[in-house]
């Protein structure tokens, strides 16, 4: 769903990247910490199959904005948690 910036595992918040995973802007990173979600539990990649699961839960539209940069809500975390 979002761009691998990292093939790093040690998980380690550092700014608006957590290594390991993904680029995550500020409000991302935030808006997990606020769910309770560690960003380093972020996976380190996301699968093609992934991604489609994502777009069929969110829509392709939504998706787009969120790996532009967009928050999203915690209804959505709760719908996209099934495709991880």
């Amino acid at each position: 769903m979002l761009t691998n910036t990292s093939a790093s595992t040690t998980g380690e918040v550092q700014g608006e990247v957590v290594s390991g995973g993904f680029e995550l802007s500020s409000a991302q990173v935030e808006a997990l910490v606020s769910l309770g979600i560690d960003p380093a539990a972020v996976p380190s990649s996301i699968s093609a199959e992934q991604e489609a699961c994502f777009a069929g839960v969110l829509g392709e539209a939504r998706v787009i904005e969120i790996k532009a940069g967009a928050v999203p809500s915690a209804f959505e975390f709760m719908k996209a948690e099934s495709c991880i």
